[in-house]
């Protein structure tokens, strides 16, 4: 509070009038101002538009003995707050230490201060909400954190002893968020929202004292969470590895975590190499960046979603899913699954999934999973990431990727096309392209030449000088086979993940 006279006023400066003087403490957020004299129209009407009280003094008040009690009426005030906050504090830890969970902490909070409290995402989503005799429409508060996250200067994540608490107003609401940092990493906000003219002092306190409970929840959370994660991978693991013989033990273990592997599964597994790569080249993961963590998170949430529990564990540089199926052949829940890990905004065109095939019993679960990361591996190679690729649409490739490595497939492919890919690099001509096309079109004229924009005539061409460079009839079945298999080991045999050196060129 400034305590101001006409006075000092006069003799700071003249030409100042008590309106500049209002206006100037305002800027430095003062929470009042007390006049000892007359206040005109004009310091009047700059308080009501600053929303300033504007307390005017009766004459002779002694500024200096107001000061002494002002100032031990905050200290008073200060020791009731630190008090009321210790005293939250205290009960939201019982809360925790009991294993209440969140849900609890929120109640407590909103009945201590009877305001809306709410538990954000880091993307600022409601999590969950909690109110004691009043209640806000969904939509209502998901537009005020929406606003308040909007307003909220610069990361949530502090470095500072104090809790950084921001207070932002919205209509006739106001809205106080603190960030929940845990180890380092962003894990939401906790909110506080009333009455734009009530939400004072009490309420940051509270919301500072209750957000540490709630970091201490999230982080007690994420040890149970990452606890069941490590034996769901060893589990997972040696799903991996199973054999003959030790199939009761897999199933009695699964059960007690669980799962039923004696339902039909499917081996789900994307390959994260080129997500670690990325946040690697950005120099570690940044607030929008996903790790490999988060993204079993997500495909845990997205199976209890579906209701179907599934096995699920990181392994290296892939994250690896068993998912029950309804029946054998009935593989929806998967594809579910991929298509939403595919459309993640954040990291989803950076992934590559593949889905193996369903076999009974534990056993064949590796044999799934080996389909699978078969899959997504040439499903990378070839398609590039962001897709889905089952093991049954690769087809010759499932041969070829296994001779990958061998000198024979190098050599075959160079006999093949050698020719042809010289002949493109001298001349700059797209012969490779055109018989590319040709036979993803089925050998069909008009289709390929649509596909091409070229004109049939010019197609003919081209088709006829392939010939000619290659040796090769196109006319022929087995020259055509020939080359097409050439053409389906070109992309195994460049990717440098394939192993081996790559083809150049």
């Amino acid at each position: 509070m400034a305590l101001v006279t006409r006075e000092a006023i006069r003799v700071l400066d003249d030409r100042l009038t008590l309106a500049q003087v209002v206006t100037s403490l305002a800027h430095r957020q003062v929470a009042a101002v007390a006049l000892l004299g007359d206040a005109d129209a004009d310091a009047v009407a700059e308080a009501d538009a600053r929303r300033l009280p504007l307390l005017q003094l009766p004459a002779g008040v002694p500024l200096y003995e107001l000061e002494q009690r002002l100032s031990r009426h905050i200290a008073e005030q200060r020791a009731v707050l630190y008090s009321k906050g210790l005293e939250l504090q205290r009960r939201l830890a019982d809360l925790s230490t009991s294993g209440r969970g969140m849900p609890a902490l929120l109640r407590c909070l909103a009945e201590t201060t009877g305001r809306v409290v709410v538990l954000a995402a880091p993307d600022w989503r409601v999590v969950e909400t909690a109110s004691v005799g009043q209640s806000l429409p969904t939509e209502l508060v998901a537009e005020l954190l929406a606003h308040a996250g909007a307003k909220r200067p610069g990361p949530l994540v502090s470095t500072g002893a104090e809790v950084p608490i921001v207070r932002g107003e919205h209509g006739a609401l106001a809205v106080l968020t603190a960030g929940l940092v845990v180890r380092s990493r962003t894990a939401g906000a906790l909110a506080l929202i009333g009455p734009r003219d009530e939400v004072a002092d009490l309420d940051r306190v509270a919301l500072a004292r209750a957000s540490v409970v709630c970091v201490m929840e999230m982080a007690k959370q994420d040890a149970v969470v990452e606890a069941e994660h490590r034996l769901r991978g060893d589990l997972v693991a040696e799903l991996i590895e199973a054999v003959n013989g030790n199939e009761p033990q897999l199933l009695a273990r699964a059960q007690h975590l669980g799962y039923d592997l004696q339902r039909p599964h499917v081996a789900l597994v994307v390959n994260l190499e080129q997500l670690v790569s990325a946040n690697s080249t950005d120099g570690g993961r940044t607030s929008s960046a996903p790790c490999p963590g988060d993204l079993l998170r997500l495909a845990t949430r997205l199976m209890q979603a579906e209701q179907c529990e599934a096995p699920a564990a990181l392994r290296e540089d892939e994250l690896v899913v068993f998912v029950a199926l309804a029946s054998p052949h009935d593989v929806q829940a998967a594809l579910r699954l991929a298509s939403a890990l595919l459309a993640d905004d954040r990291c989803g065109a950076q992934l590559a999934v593949g889905l193996g095939r369903s076999y009974p019993g534990v056993i064949g679960l590796g044999e799934s999973y080996r389909e699978a990361a078969q899959a997504a591996i040439i499903g990378r190679q070839l398609f590039g990431p962001g897709r889905l690729v089952t093991f049954q649409e690769l087809g010759a490739h499932r041969l070829l990727y296994a001779l990958r490595n061998q000198p024979e497939l190098a050599a075959f492919h160079d006999e093949t096309l050698g020719a042809l890919l010289e002949y493109d690099r001298r001349n700059g001509t797209e012969f490779l392209r055109t018989l590319e096309a040709y036979f993803a079109h089925g050998a069909n004229l008009k289709a390929t030449a649509d596909a091409l924009y070229l004109h049939r005539n010019s197609l003919s061409y081209r088709l006829r000088r392939i010939s000619e460079v290659t040796g090769y009839n196109l006319d022929d079945l087995e020259a055509r086979f020939r080359l097409q298999l050439a053409l389906k080991a070109r992309p195994l045999l460049r990717a440098p993940a394939a192993g081996g050196p790559g083809l150049r060129g």
